[in-house]
Parts: structure tokens; sequence; C-alpha cells
């Protein structure tokens, strides 16, 4: 993940960015749907069950044990149109590729909720420890043992954060898992966190708050963008996250977002979901045959109230298609 380094962009794109201005500034005014979560969630105390498009997944990859209990039933998610299950330490999904293909994967809750730190400037050599370059964070020692003990990067992603003291306990946050440690259990010091809980009663929060947000007076802004992968195929997909904040470091909710991907064939103009109550907003895009080795580039813009902030970012198509 990058912040711009303020430098203007190429002249020849120039008169698509006013262009691109205009049609943002449209969109200000368009609501976005906040998922009916309540609706798919059934009182407590009759218990959920995997639902059986996920038990595959869920008792060959750890079970109870690394996901958790589910608290919720499968239900459709708004966003995404793919098939959901919320459990204790994460959400389980049924994606569906450009081909039609489904699997199941588990959602990238820890991006969702933006606990992503920026990269590392340098990656230092730690005895224990093990850098990695996708994301510029570490995984060191019994959390690097359970990390990859339990499926490293294919289960929890990559580490978004150094570790941190979260509630008096030290804890990792990556793509889709945080991993907690608990000092006092020797034999199996580190767990998964509980971050299914914590992502569910955000959406459930949103839905339960009336107020009007309190008005404030927006001088600038700061925006952090992520891409889901590094490298992808060919043929494949790839998600953007996006967090806007205010010069308080507070998020704007509002903001309206596009983003220009230069394939090699012509750009793509994509507009992202205004930002929500926290500043977050994410999308997904799919595309298809692009050369390998080729690294296509990303040109975010940010409007809000007469600002405008830019940011940039990129990834790269594999050189090799391995079936």
């Amino acid at each position: 993940m990058r912040t711009p380094d303020g430098s203007d962009q190429e002249s020849k794109y120039a008169s698509l960015r006013r262009s691109i201005l205009q049609i943002v500034l449209g969109f200000v005014g368009f609501l976005v749907v906040v998922m009916p979560i309540r609706a798919m969630i059934q009182d407590a105390t009759e218990g959920f069950s995997v639902d059986s498009r996920f038990t595959s997944y869920y008792s060959t990859r750890g079970g109870e044990e690394l996901f958790g209990e589910p608290i919720t039933n499968a239900f459709v998610d708004d966003q995404t149109g793919n098939i959901v299950q919320y459990f204790e330490n994460t959400r389980l999904e049924l994606e569906q590729d450009s081909l039609g293909n489904r699997k199941v994967t588990t959602s990238p809750i820890g991006m969702m909720l933006g606990n992503w730190e920026p990269p590392l400037s340098t990656a230092s050599e730690e005895q224990g420890c093990r850098f990695f370059h996708e994301t510029g964070h570490h995984v060191c020692h019994a959390f690097l043992d359970y990390y990859e003990k339990n499926g490293g990067p294919d289960v929890f992603g990559y580490p978004i954060s150094e570790f941190e003291i979260v509630d008096d306990r030290m804890v990792q946050y990556f793509q889709r898992f945080r991993l907690d440690w608990f000092a006092e259990e020797q034999d199996q010091p580190v767990k998964p966190g509980p971050l299914g809980k914590y992502h569910l009663a955000t959406l459930d929060r949103e839905m339960s708050e009336t107020e009007e947000p309190p008005v404030r007076e927006v001088m600038g802004l700061m925006i952090v963008s992520s891409v889901e992968h590094a490298s992808v195929y060919p043929s494949d997909s790839q998600k953007v996250y996006l967090l806007v904040k205010d010069q308080n470091h507070e998020g704007i909710e509002g903001a309206a977002a596009t983003l220009i991907a230069h394939f090699p064939g012509g750009d793509r103009m994509i507009i992202m979901p205004l930002t929500d109550n926290e500043g977050r907003s994410q999308v997904t895009f799919s595309f298809e045959d692009q050369p390998p080795g080729f690294r296509i580039s990303l040109d975010i813009t940010v409007v809000y109230k007469g600002l405008m902030k830019e940011a940039r970012e990129s990834f790269m198509i594999y050189l090799h298609h391995s079936d």
C-alpha cells in the first residue's frame, strides 16, 4: 500500500482526469445501500450450523479451532453478490471468478476493517522472522510458527501490520485473520483472534445508527490505498481498498472515488462506492488475457466537497500461468 508522492500525473491523462472529476462529482449524492445484516441473523440462542457449501473447506482447514463457531447463517453479500457466512474468527466466502468457477476462500476482513499499516521502508533481517515483500511486514517467532503450520498466506493472507498491543494483549493483523498471543498458555500461546465478531459488529452498528453525523470542517484529505493481490493471473480479478481521512485523521464519509486502470490495450475507468462512515471503500474488477510480466498501474482520484487527492497503485501479471 502506498500514499501518493505528490508528483504531477502525465499530461496525456490530464483531459481524462477532468472528465472523471465531473463524473465523480455527480455521484456525491448517491447513497450506498447498507447490507441488511440483521435480516440474515437469527436469535443467537437458536445457534448456527456451518453451511453445506462451506463444510468441506471448514473441516479440512482447521475447523472450530481455527475459524471458531458459526455466528450467522449463510447469506448473500449485497456488495459482492457472493455467498458469505461469519464465524467467530473470520468470514468464509463463496467466490466466482471471471470464468464462472466457484471456490471457497476466507474474506479479507482484516483489510476491510482498516487494520493495515504502511509497509516498512526497508526489509531488515531479524532472527526468527520472515519478511513478506508483498505487504512490507514481518512475521516473527511463535506467530510465524503458527502461521506457517496452519496454511500461511493461503489461509491467513499476508501480514498487514507488525505486532501491536490491543486490550493488553500482543496481536498481529493479517489480510484475513488476527493472531493473538496468550503468554499464559505455554503449549499453544498463539490463537486466532475474534475478527469475525468484530467485523460483524461493525456492520450491525451501521444499521443501528440513526442520528445524522456531526458536521465538521474538512480542510484537507489524507488517503491510503491498497490492492489485495501483488500478482495475479492474466485472466483474473483484483480488489482495491481505499481509506480516506481528514486533517485530524478522522474517517470521511461520502467521499467519491474513481480509479483508472492502465491496461496494455487501453485505459479502463472504474467508479468506486462512496466511502462509509469510517472512510473506507473497496471495489473489485475483472480482466482477461493480459500479457504476462506486465505491471498494471492504477490511478486513484478522491473528491470531497471541492477537495481532491490522488494516489497510485499497481500489480503484476504473473510471468507463468500454473494450472
